[in-house]
């Protein structure tokens, strides 16, 4: 999906995945300058909807001593989409949101779980009611937002409404035969189950995952580099920004 930088943008859920510093093999075929740390033998990105939950995640999945964690990765909901998209090329089938790590090298317990193709689907839904949540609240403030404090403002008062947007978006994706495509992962859930469930609620049916190891995972060019905000971020992860 292209691109956006709007109202919607701004007010979009953050998502985290982690990303390793590439290995030498990876050096030497010029592959990708990080590694973003997949699931299941590579089929499957996992993200996390807080940055506790992430460090909580990867602290009790890798384990150890001296444990250093994946750099976190912090796009929103529509820079995702198109990280997501790249990974897709790559061979990876889903994503999953806040998977729970039960021991070392195994997880269970994701809160959602997803193909790729019906993540981005469902980004392409939550942008005009996202747009209308950030018109609104800027219509209230009587202005665009101008500074700091007046985006902050903006940002709380759409908060509450956002997860609204994301049922309203999932129920028309189910009008329009996507159910197999949520709630659908190898390994994580039956497929089918909870179809017409709150979107945060629990799977109906849940099995422990063994992850590819931490330390290997997929290799993947991601995201595009040309974005501003990206290349900013990319910047500061490799030392090279102001």
């Amino acid at each position: 999906m292209p691109h956006i930088f709007a109202g919607a943008q701004f007010i979009a859920p953050i998502y985290y995945f982690g990303v390793d510093d590439p290995t030498e093999e990876d050096i030497a075929r010029d592959e990708a300058p990080f590694r973003v740390c997949l699931l299941d033998e590579g089929d499957i990105l996992p993200t996390w909807s807080s940055l506790d939950r992430y460090q909580d995640f990867f602290r009790i999945y890798r384990g150890g001593d001296n444990l250093i964690l994946p750099f976190p990765w912090e796009p929103n909901a529509f820079d995702l989409a198109n990280i997501a998209g790249a990974l897709q090329q790559a061979g990876v089938d889903y994503l999953i949101v806040d998977p729970e790590a039960t021991s070392a090298g195994r997880w269970a317990n994701p809160r959602e779980a997803m193909t790729i193709r019906y993540f981005r689907r469902l980004t392409e839904e939550i942008f005009p009611g996202l747009e209308e949540l950030f018109a609104e609240a800027t219509a209230e403030l009587g202005h665009e937002p101008r500074n700091h404090e007046e985006f902050e403002w903006v940002r709380r008062r759409c908060a509450t409404r956002i997860e609204e947007v994301f049922k309203d978006a999932h129920a028309r994706l189910r009008g329009r035969e996507a159910e197999d495509e949520y709630w659908c992962c190898k390994q994580v859930a039956r497929c089918g189950g909870s179809q017409h469930g709150n979107h945060r609620g629990g799977l109906d049916e849940v099995t422990e995952g063994v992850g590819s190891d931490g330390a290997d995972p997929t290799p993947v060019q991601v995201p595009d580099p040309t974005l501003p905000e990206t290349k900013s971020r990319k910047d500061n992860l490799y030392g090279t920004g102001g």
